[in-house]
């Protein structure tokens, strides 16, 4: 009998254009992941996130199916009784959040997420079942979701989803850099690659549809990292095809474009995937595109050449090389302030990360290449599968959220309402008072406390440090090594502090006034740069 392995990960990516599953096998030390396969045995990527509905919204097809049969349904003029989603934004609709068709009907986000996730599960259980080791099996559930996906929505998938016992959602962005690690990334020489190492800093872009997470990580040990700062920038894959479809209606006019592709939405369908085709194979020995324009689209027809707009000529759609660039330049524009703002003044930085089907594109790699050099500039391995395949290693760590404790040192025990740690500080004994939880924050948003000092102590300089709980639990002496200043040496007054927090400092009648603020909503990051936490 072969080794019977501990667990079985199931592993869900969700996206806003293409969506997948994998699942693995083993542990936390010994594990193999299993991409998806067709009924030939041959190897898939992810598909399409489109869905195609029935009058009552049970589901019809999914994925490169629900494409075809719309497009078919569309042509015959059948298709007004289903309802088509191929864009999953959320919006809010009086107390509901909803996601729209491509006809604008409201459909539940949560019935529409929950579709997606049911049909992608049983897709990866009928899969597992064809390894009779697999049958006995703990079987657990990671689930990647869209950034802009709330807690609350999470929360409710979560009650719903049914056939495992346990499901966990981790952000894309973790899911990206526990993939990266795992990979020979750095180059050791001309020839030979290694992993990276404690200490080493790393960008991660993590290109999505309409949003790209670039995060700057640390290594803290050989096999796991630490989030120092994270972006999501309104810009993907779909930026440099939105840019081309301007470009068309400022030409011929809004009216006249879209009432053509009201009326042809397979037309519509057809020139758009012309053209991310090509752009995925552009480069610099690419002297123009040409796309086949869809027989159901006429557009007037334009002999002139040019190399600064779209020209018509014999029923394709062409685009000079300098025009190409130009796209390709204003969709990462924001992309490109965001890199340079993170490397600028940074030594430590030893390389940045490309992962998601937009990286795959050699202008845009040679772009970000030309931006970070002489830092590496690196395409991971498979860089489309990279956070489906991250999700399944957060699946044999276990949950990687870190309660972390804030406060500060003092010298003597005081502030009852405060537990305290007895510490070695720069070699005398000190406390260190335990004031707020990072899982308080996250519950809250904010918290205030209230420190009351002696009065020859009010105009000491206050320090405001970190700790993982974990540290404490060990009950073994700590000393200031063990803590992170979060904050510089400083009177009372108004301090932003890193790229999580924000402190207010304040001088009253009894002491000081301590307020930590952690934001928990990403923001959406256009052309201007902010931290999140």
């Amino acid at each position: 009998m072969g080794k019977r392995y501990s667990k079985l990960v199931l592993a869900i990516e969700v996206g806003n254009y293409k969506s997948g599953f994998a699942f693995g096998e083993g542990d936390r030390k010994n594990s193999k992941i299993y991409t998806a396969i067709d009924d030939t045995n041959r190897q898939i990527g992810r598909i399409p996130t489109a869905l195609l509905l029935k009058e009552d919204l049970s589901l019809d097809n999914f994925g490169f199916y629900a494409e075809e049969k719309y497009i078919s349904l569309s042509l015959k003029n059948e298709h007004s009784n289903y309802r088509f989603v191929n864009n999953i934004d959320i919006c809010q609709s009086d107390d509901k959040l909803c996601i729209k068709d491509c006809r604008g009907n409201e459909l539940e986000a949560v019935h529409i997420y929950l579709t997606i996730i049911n049909y992608l599960l049983q897709m990866c259980l009928k899969q597992t079942k064809r390894y009779e080791k697999f049958e006995n099996l703990e079987k657990s559930l990671i689930v990647t979701l869209p950034d802009f996906v709330s807690k609350e929505l999470k929360d409710s998938l979560k009650r719903l989803i049914k056939d495992v016992k346990t499901v966990r959602f981790v952000s894309t962005s973790e899911a990206a850099a526990a993939y990266c690690i795992s990979q020979q990334l750095i180059l050791d020489g001309e020839t030979n690659t290694k992993k990276m190492q404690n200490g080493t800093s790393f960008i991660v872009v993590n290109f999505g549809r309409r949003l790209t997470s670039v995060c700057l990580h640390r290594m803290i040990s050989d096999d796991d990292y630490k989030l120092l700062q994270e972006f999501k920038i309104g810009t993907g894959g779909d930026s440099i095809t939105d840019i081309f479809f301007e470009d068309i209606i400022k030409k011929y006019g809004i009216g006249h474009f879209w009432n053509i592709l009201g009326d042809h939405f397979c037309g519509y369908m057809d020139l758009r995937r012309g053209f991310d085709n090509e752009k995925h194979k552009f480069n610099n020995s690419t002297e123009c595109v040409l796309i086949e324009m869809p027989t159901s689209i006429i557009m007037k027809q334009n002999d002139n050449h040019s190399d600064k707009s779209i020209v018509f000529k014999d029923n394709k759609v062409i685009i000079s090389q300098k025009l190409m660039k130009d796209y390709f330049q204003r969709s990462l524009s924001s992309l490109i302030s965001t890199i340079q703002e993170i490397v600028k003044g940074r030594e430590n930085i030893k390389c940045v990360l490309l992962l998601g089907g937009y990286s795959k594109s050699p202008i845009v790699r040679e772009i970000i290449e030309e931006v970070v050099r002489p830092k590496q500039s690196i395409l991971v391995y498979e860089p489309d599968k990279g956070v489906l395949n991250g999700a399944v290693m957060l699946g044999f760590q276990g949950n990687r959220e870190v309660e972390e404790i804030y406060g500060i040192i003092c010298l003597r025990k005081q502030m009852k309402r405060f537990s305290s740690i007895k510490i070695e500080y720069e070699g005398h004994k000190a406390y260190f008072l335990q004031m707020v939880r990072s899982s308080e924050l996250k519950d809250r948003k904010s918290i205030t406390c209230e420190l009351e000092f002696e009065e020859d102590e009010k105009n000491q300089p206050i320090v405001l440090y970190r700790i993982d709980s974990a540290k404490i639990a060990t009950k073994q002496p700590l000393t200031e090594k063990d803590f992170e200043k979060v904050t510089p040496a400083m009177q009372p007054r108004n301090c932003i502090l890193n790229d999580k927090e924000k402190a207010e400092i304040s001088m009253t009648e009894n002491g000081v006034i301590f307020s930590l603020e952690m934001q928990i909503q990403p923001n959406v990051k256009g052309s201007e740069n902010k931290f999140i936490g």
